[in-house]
């Protein structure tokens, strides 16, 4: 296993519970260090995505699992609802597609909402209509992340921080440890769920391939931080340009109202917070709320999303390659693995088992 992320750390739960031998390979010093640690922490309910896909197929039942676990160990989780917001006529039949998703997908308790119907939940808030969703929460994540952890190295599982996989051939990995030594390790089944660098590795074994893996893109989102009190008791996430532009509103666990993420297509990891963004961001709120003061908002933090699709392709899935695909027994490449990926995790890593075990 390669990766410690939410997704990895889940698939390997799955996994040692189910008898295997794992060990899981981390480059960095911890785990959940890059996407899993710098994402809104949203639970999310599963209405935003085709019934046919794979974000469609796990989410909603990822989001039950989740939430009956964290219940069981009490890790910290809040449920605020979410109000996804038209502001335009364009979006009005936006909204109408995700109810038809969210009914297609099991997803309970959904309402399309008028604007009267909005005001009388959220008075300050001024759009077309907006979808309704009760169970939509958030997730102390790095709890989440630690308790994966310890149920997989209780079922087994060995987890190796500081090991950085370097290369691959055949079914032999390449590894530097913490002091930049290399080590060669065997595989029998090698589950790429590295993240932002799972292509990187699913190309050791492109020779292999009939068709080399896909491109992956990175999209940054970066986070500012609201000081004082919160505006809304809901999670509020406008669509389109709005959107794109840093004016969702999300209740991190620990009570703190943020606004963001924006969007932006980089080629570099890069964290920084451009802070003459919160101008901007304000502008993007402005468009169903007028109270949002630049001088309450503070540079928070950016994360970086992998996806299998660009700016062209806005409805793109995850890839969740094995055999079939690629031709190399024993191999399962997550690529993509972005928005659901925390919500579905405990599904994904049922998923990937699955396809494993039989």
């Amino acid at each position: 296993m390669i990766g410690a992320g939410v997704v990895g750390l889940a698939i390997a739960r799955a996994l040692a519970l189910r008898g295997r031998e794992v060990v899981i390979l981390e480059k960095n010093p911890m785990i959940g260090n890059e996407t899993s640690s710098r994402n809104n922490e949203v639970v999310h309910a599963g209405f935003l995505y085709p019934p046919d896909s794979l974000r469609g197929t796990l989410c909603r039942p990822g989001a039950e699992m989740l939430r009956d676990y964290c219940r069981e160990r009490g890790i910290g989780l809040a449920v605020h609802g979410k109000l996804t917001l038209a502001l335009t006529e364009d979006e009005d039949g936006l909204l109408e597609t995700m109810m038809a998703f969210g009914e297609d997908n099991g997803v309970q308790g959904l309402q399309l909402l008028s604007a009267e119907g909005v005001k009388e939940r959220e008075p300050e808030i001024t759009c077309r209509m907006a979808l309704y969703s009760p169970n939509t929460a958030v997730v102390h994540s790095h709890d989440y992340m630690l308790s994966l952890q310890g149920d997989a190295e209780n079922a087994g599982a060995v987890l190796s921080l500081n090991s950085t996989v370097v290369g691959g051939q055949g079914k032999v990995l390449t590894v530097e440890d913490e002091n930049g030594e290399p080590f060669e390790l065997a595989w029998d089944t090698l589950i790429n769920a590295s993240g932002l660098g799972a292509r990187d590795i699913a190309n050791y074994h492109s020779s292999e391939r009939d068709i080399p893996p896909p491109d992956i893109r990175y999209a940054k989102g970066s986070y500012f931080t609201l000081t004082g009190k919160l505006p809304f008791s809901y999670i509020v996430v406008p669509l389109g340009e709005t959107l794109a532009a840093g004016g969702s509103f999300t209740i991190d666990p620990g009570g703190q109202g943020k606004f963001g993420p924006d969007l932006e297509w980089v080629t570099e990891h890069d964290y920084t917070v451009d802070p003459t963004k919160a101008s901007s961001f304000v502008a993007a709120v402005g468009k169903y709320w007028n109270g949002l003061d630049v001088d309450r908002l503070q540079p928070g933090y950016a994360g970086i999303r992998p996806r299998a699709y660009g700016p062209e392709d806005p409805g793109g899935d995850w890839l969740i390659e094995t055999e079939v695909e690629h031709g190399v027994s024993g191999l399962v490449n997550l690529l993509g693995i972005e928005t659901p990926g925390l919500t579905a995790s405990m599904a994904i890593g049922d998923y990937v088992a699955g396809q494993l075990i039989h």
